[in-house]
């Protein structure tokens, strides 16, 4: 991985490609929306959540963490 604060040449940037930073996106956008339907009215914790919702959170944010770790992100 690079650091943050090195040089970066035209071919490193055109390696970089928008559809990775939106799919990180979704990904989050994704999550948080998990999250909060398991809210209540009021904004806070509801329902615990289930097997298969802690699965699905699970599943998503290990697609978030590949992502982030193709693009270099930490």
């Amino acid at each position: 991985m690079k650091s943050s604060y090195c040089l970066v040449s035209l071919l490193d940037m055109l390696k970089i490609y928008a559809h990775e930073y939106i799919s990180a996106g979704r990904d989050i956008h994704d999550l948080g929306s998990m999250l909060y339907m398991s809210e209540d009215m009021e904004g806070d914790p509801g329902r615990p959540l289930t097997d298969d919702d802690a699965h699905k959170l699970k599943l998503k944010l290990i697609d978030l963490s590949k992502t982030c770790e193709k693009l270099g992100l930490n």
